[in-house]
């Protein structure tokens, strides 16, 4: 019931907010704090219930079709423009109401047997996290770049490209230097001498 509750009020902002999305909850003000709210209290109580009710469903290839399809679903421009706003509210709602819990069950339910693929997804997982953290300032920098200088997308897309690719070689340059290293400091300094007294 609390899911179902925090979908439909997060529905109800993209849909019927002032941007058409649940792109907010970046500062601690009006409408910022009510969007990040209500995407918090949505998204971490729907992956709870997806853990508790989760039985894998046997799917070939389960990574390459969830990659497919988040590549696909997140390639849609913006529908409707500034004057239906409502639109890509109603797009995003099926998104995230639907579209990547589902992508979340069926590549919770893959299985990598060959190396290409593991070796794949080993990688993803390791620099995901630095890479969340690293990648922000330099979209809004690209932004500002693309809206400053009213650039086409043909013109921005070598930016574009540049800014993924840099994004990822500063993320692995940051678990490799810095996320490994102090994890591995932290556990032989910690953890094992913790395990080591009881």
């Amino acid at each position: 019931m609390w899911v179902a509750v925090a979908g439909c009020g997060l529905a109800t902002f993209a849909t019927f907010g002032p941007y058409g999305d649940i792109c907010a909850g970046y500062s601690l003000t009006g409408t910022e704090f009510t969007g990040g709210s209500l995407r918090l209290l949505f998204s971490f109580s729907a992956g709870l219930l997806l853990s508790r009710v989760f039985k894998p469903v046997p799917i070939r290839g389960a990574f390459w079709w969830c990659s497919l399809s988040v590549i696909v679903l997140l390639s849609v421009p913006r529908i409707g423009g500034a004057t239906h706003l409502w639109m890509n509210g109603l797009y995003e709602t099926m998104c995230f109401a639907i579209c990547f819990p589902l992508i979340v069950f069926l590549g919770a339910s893959g299985k990598t047997t060959d190396k290409y693929t593991v070796r794949i997804c080993k990688f993803l997982g390791d620099i995901s996290y630095p890479l969340y953290m690293v990648h922000y300032p330099f979209i809004y920098l690209y932004y500002a770049w693309v809206k400053n200088e009213e650039l086409t997308f043909g013109q921005s897309l070598p930016g574009a490209i540049a800014l993924v690719t840099g994004s990822i070689l500063l993320a692995y340059a940051c678990l490799k230097w810095y996320d490994e290293p102090v994890r591995n400091y932290l556990t032989q300094r910690f953890l094992r001498k913790g395990q080591g007294n009881r």
